[in-house]
């Protein structure tokens, strides 16, 4: 794995070979933010496997780039699928898989600069698994143009890629209300409301 850097107008990179080399398939890509002090964070290379993290001590450098063993310390032995984002106010947030298809949940971390420190955002998964070995999948969260986050996901059962199929592909519009609007109940547990997520809107249901 190797991060390169330039400044805009130069054509020299600076080069930051990290010690983790790059699983084969699509599962291993890596994902790297930017957090408000300018220091870089780099998060990939798992499936299934345990937390591989790097952030760098100084802002903007990858040369200083190091490995991090961990992030909150729990949960961190089958990651897949990370991915950073941030809040309205620039909170650095880490989601990721914890487990494997059909026993997996979706986690949430969040960083604080002052303390240099991951601890859990969320109180509850954000998506979590069934006991019918059935577990959701979402794609890319955004934030979007009404100030909400928006998250779609799909369903997967059993394990196999042929049988990868969507019952339903919900609209999770997320506020920091903090109470949930509508009655609608989903096989996806994770529903559970916490000061982030405010309340899901269905689309209707795919055959």
């Amino acid at each position: 794995m190797t991060v390169a850097a330039r400044r805009l107008g130069e054509k020299r990179w600076t080069l930051a070979k990290l010690d983790s080399t790059l699983g084969w398939d699509s599962h291993n890509y890596v994902t790297m933010a930017i957090d408000r002090t300018g220091c870089l964070h780099v998060c990939g290379n798992m499936h299934v496997a345990p937390l591989v993290y790097f952030r760098s001590e100084q802002p903007l450098d990858v040369s200083s780039l190091r490995r991090v063993p961990a992030m909150t310390g729990g949960s961190e032995k089958r990651v897949t699928y990370p991915g950073f984002f941030r809040t309205a106010e620039g909170t650095l947030l880490f989601l990721y898989r914890d487990g494997k298809s059909g026993d997996g949940r979706t986690l949430v971390n969040g960083y604080d600069e002052t303390t240099r420190t991951w601890t859990r955002y969320l109180d509850a998964p954000l998506l979590d698994g069934t006991s019918r070995s059935m577990n959701a999948y979402p794609a890319d969260i955004r934030r979007g143009p009404d100030g909400f986050f928006h998250l779609v996901w799909m369903w997967r059962e059993p394990l196999t890629v042929a049988a990868t199929f969507i019952s339903r592909m919900p609209a999770a519009a997320i506020s920091n209300t903090g109470k949930p609007r509508g009655d609608r109940q989903s096989r996806c547990r994770s529903h559970r409301t916490t000061s982030m997520w405010s309340w899901i809107r269905p689309l209707p249901t795919v055959a």
